[in-house]
């Protein structure tokens, strides 16, 4: 197995391990709140997991040809390549927009005053670190969620190559 495939093995079980996790946080939320935008939030988490098991399956196929797949999962991994793509972008996005110090600010005053709500006092710099933290883990998800779509995208067109009987010597050919 070379470096790319193992890579991809890897990051793919992560995100499937951290999408699975996001989804049932926001599937809880929304059975308890019943907010119709929180539906939306698990709709696009629900095609992200959806697209990574396909993606995982095409890539079994290709290092394994005696795996079967079925006809339609090319196809399903390039349409739901959609939902990782913009989940990914938007978690960089996100990522990204804590950086600003007016929406670090609000988000600490409210986080502040929860805690008061609760009778809470936090440690000083706890919500600075809870911040960089969250910056970290959002730019490295949407990083690894694009970079698959990426590569489920070059695995497909290696597939469809290997069917079509057009697969040359080079196996990291994507036909550009």
């Amino acid at each position: 197995m070379n470096l790319g495939i193992k890579l991809f093995r890897i990051l793919n079980g992560i995100g499937i391990f951290l999408t699975g996790l996001f989804t049932l946080i926001f599937l809880n939320l929304l059975l308890q709140t019943g907010d119709m935008a929180v539906l939306f939030i698990v709709f696009f988490f629900g095609g992200v997991l959806i697209h990574a098991i396909l993606a995982n399956a095409l890539q079994k196929s290709l290092a394994n040809p005696a795996h079967p797949l079925k006809e339609n999962t090319p196809g399903g991994v390039q349409v739901l390549g959609f939902f990782p793509i913009l989940v990914g972008l938007l978690s960089v996005l996100m990522a990204s927009m804590l950086n600003n110090p007016e929406i670090r600010d609000v988000l600490s005053k409210q986080l502040n005053e929860q805690a008061a709500a609760q009778k809470q006092v936090l440690p000083a710099g706890t919500i600075e670190a809870a911040f960089s933290f969250c910056q970290v883990v959002m730019t490295l998800y949407g990083i690894i969620l694009v970079g698959n779509a990426i590569l489920s995208m070059v695995y497909v067109k290696q597939w469809r190559d290997r069917q079509n009987g057009d697969q040359q010597d080079d196996t990291d050919d994507i036909g550009a």
